[in-house]
């Protein structure tokens, strides 16, 4: 239980589980912060080519993994289909945030996972901003 990425396999797997289930029509996989949602979502990928060239990953010896690899495959595939996927960045209207994402988006983007919108969370109107703290936010945000 040590391990560093058990987990990101936990939560990978329990996604597998729900996008696997006829029950749901959709399922959202709300992740934390974004280095947070790459590592994750890069984690199957690097699992599958281990699991191809016999090695070991995060979690033990491709041996003994050797089941999962189909399924990570298939989830893979889900994610990587637009047609069935959409990844929405949801980001704040500050400089780190709108380059942090562009970044993210570019590393989804080497995984073959396609960005479909953007959300820009916490944009005041300038009614809003009726004191000092929002009058500020409201200013920079304008920028």
């Amino acid at each position: 239980m040590n391990s560093p990425c058990v987990e990101e396999v936990a939560a990978f797997d329990k996604f597998i589980e729900f996008m696997d289930d006829p029950v749901y029509d959709v399922v959202v996989f709300d992740t934390a912060p974004t280095g947070h949602t790459i590592r994750l979502l890069e984690l199957p990928s690097g699992w599958v080519s281990e699991l191809e060239k016999g090695g070991s990953t995060c979690i033990g010896p491709s041996s003994s993994l050797q089941g999962a690899k189909q399924k990570y495959e298939t989830a893979i595939a889900h994610l990587q289909d637009s047609d069935e996927t959409s990844f929405i960045f949801v980001l704040k209207p500050e400089n780190s945030s709108i380059l942090e994402t562009k970044r993210s988006s570019a590393e989804l983007s080497k995984l073959g996972i396609k960005t479909t919108f953007f959300i820009v969370n916490g944009m005041l109107p300038e009614a809003a901003s009726t004191d000092n703290f929002f009058k500020k936010k409201w200013t920079k945000n304008k920028q």
